[in-house]
């Protein structure tokens, strides 16, 4: 007896763009064929697919075609927030003019190098958003050459990408128009990229450092020197009174000086702001920031505790100092300190055997006036 054939998803020979929706925030458990009987409550279902990364796991998303586009916009209007596996989905027309199915994967092709000024770091994505929800987004102030999504190596969203845009004219137009813009409930962060051209290639990488193609970037050895002493971050930790200053955990390590102005401006004039660094000259993960006015520092702690920062829930807590430790004693004697001990070392033996000596020369005056004694008795 054979076994029975397994069923997996057809992809359809002529596909309606009009006819298809994108779904979103899915489950990462639910498969194909469980997207298909919930999304037949608005109409015919034609094809449904979940999106995989090339190792086979559930990017969060997929794509359902109905056979009607009346049946698609009631799938839009009927079950956008609708919870399937827990998770309640958005649902909306699909923008791609070819359906990108599991089996038309983005080819992986080094992306030219872009102008300067032309392209944009994008941070505090939603997981489920693709690189083609962030083109299509971007698109609607110019001509996007490349969007990308930054990958983990299980193939999960950072919550981070790029976007590299024709001009630089269009990459401002964006900044202007998407700095703070809400996409499913989380304000983005657009600024420039300011490593578009260093950045290793590919930077969405599907799957680098494993055994099945990529490479892992070889970063370049350095000799740090020592930073020097900075009183303003070097023994700065939590947890302190109410004050204009604040300490910043759980930062991304790429996280500059600047970088912690442009986010903390957004609630009130910075002073200054620093990264507390390692020995090494390395980031420490960590950050003070002062400003002008305490209440600016307490407005920043109450929003943007947990806040996202590349793909990082933020920590924040008034700033406070904890002592510089003693200094401590040496473990071994100076050679000087030894050698000056030496002779009186030496010269505590002598006495001390000199010191049993001495009762022996005072006893022999007590022997003498029995002397005199024993001549009376020969007398």
């Amino acid at each position: 007896m054979s076994a029975a054939p397994v069923e997996t998803a057809a992809t359809p020979s002529n596909s309606t763009q009009e006819n298809r929706v994108y779904v979103g925030n899915l489950s990462y458990q639910t498969k194909w064929g469980q997207l298909k009987d919930f999304m037949k409550a608005a109409g015919n279902v034609v094809f449904a697919d979940v999106l995989t990364t090339p190792n086979g796991r559930s990017k969060g998303c997929g794509i359902v075609e109905y056979a009607t586009r009346e049946e698609a916009e009631r799938a839009i209007e009927e079950l956008n927030n609708v919870e399937l596996d827990g998770r309640p989905v958005f649902v909306r027309e699909d923008r791609e003019t070819e359906p990108k199915f599991n089996h038309n994967t983005r080819p992986q092709t080094k992306p030219q190098p872009a102008a300067e000024g032309s392209q944009l770091f994008v941070n505090n994505l939603p997981y489920s958003v693709q690189w083609r929800e962030l083109k299509d987004l971007f698109s609607e102030v110019g001509e996007v050459s490349r969007a990308d999504v930054i990958l983990d190596q299980r193939g999960r969203s950072k919550g981070h990408g790029t976007v590299a845009f024709s001009s630089p004219d269009a990459a401002k137009a964006a900044i202007e128009k998407f700095d703070g813009y809400e996409l499913e409930g989380r304000p983005l962060e657009v600024r420039e990229d300011k490593f578009s051209n260093s950045r290793p290639f590919p930077p969405y990488a599907g799957r680098v450092n494993n055994r099945r193609g990529g490479f892992k970037p070889q970063a370049p050895r350095f000799r740090f020197n020592r930073p020097p002493p900075n009183p303003f971050t070097d023994r700065a930790t939590g947890n302190g009174e109410p004050s204009a200053t604040i300490f910043v955990s759980n930062l991304p390590w790429a996280t500059t000086d600047n970088d912690l102005v442009e986010l903390f401006r957004t609630v009130g004039p910075v002073k200054r702001a620093q990264i507390k660094l390692e020995p090494s000259g390395r980031s420490a993960g960590t950050g003070v920031v002062e400003f002008f006015e305490p209440i600016h520092a307490e407005t920043s702690i109450a929003r943007f505790t947990n806040y996202e920062y590349g793909g990082r829930p933020l920590s924040l807590s008034f700033v406070s100092y904890y002592a510089a430790p003693a200094p401590r004693a040496p473990k071994y004697k100076e050679s000087s300190e030894v050698n000056a001990a030496e002779p009186e070392a030496e010269a505590k033996p002598a006495a001390a055997a000199a010191a049993p000596a001495a009762p022996v020369a005072a006893a022999a005056p007590a022997a003498a006036p029995a002397a005199p004694a024993a001549k009376e008795a020969e007398n």
